[in-house]
């Protein structure tokens, strides 16, 4: 992880922590790296656990994929080589 990430998992992982229900689902797209995709996925999941111990391991979900990330906005649609998305599920 890249040691400015650290602040926004917090952020998210506080906000996670204090969410009665749900489940924190982690997507993270890597282009053509696949290893590296489901390595991040796994350190973040890793990390939140280790940091707010509410967030049991099952409720935090992970994805990763060896493409990158195609993101839509009005008409345009834009294509990220490396991203990593965050969203709460029942």
């Amino acid at each position: 992880l890249y040691s400015g990430s650290y602040e926004s998992l917090d952020l998210i992982g506080g906000v996670a922590s204090k969410m009665k229900h749900g489940k924190l689902q982690v997507i993270v797209y890597q282009k053509n790296n696949k290893e590296l995709a489901k390595n991040r996925a796994v350190t973040i999941k890793e990390y939140l656990t280790e940091e707010f111990p509410e967030l049991a391991k099952d409720r935090i979900g992970i994805s990763w994929f060896s493409q990158p990330q195609k993101v839509k906005q009005g008409k345009s649609i834009y294509v990220v080589d490396e991203s990593v998305q965050f969203f709460m599920s029942k």
